[in-house]
């Protein structure tokens, strides 16, 4: 749990779970109003899974473009 919350706190940062959001279609505004005292990008990471239960999170993260993201991922193994 400690590992995805890193990877959490970086899609946190400079809004990096926009970019996943505008990438799957989710409302960004509906996320913001949702989350308000929490983690939008694990709102974001959870609605994608719904979608996509099969989808791997190292293909997500590259197609938005978020290499650090995938940095942590290939580090940690968090999904």
């Amino acid at each position: 749990m400690r590992i995805e919350k890193e990877l959490y706190k970086y899609l946190d940062s400079d809004d990096n779970w926009k970019k996943l959001a505008e990438l799957f279609g989710i409302n960004i505004e509906f996320v913001e109003l949702f989350d308000k005292d929490s983690s939008p990008a694990k709102t974001v990471i959870n609605k994608i899974k719904e979608e996509l239960p099969d989808g791997k999170m190292e293909e997500i993260l590259k197609m938005a473009g978020l290499e650090e993201g995938l940095k942590i991922l290939q580090r940690t193994h968090a999904f």
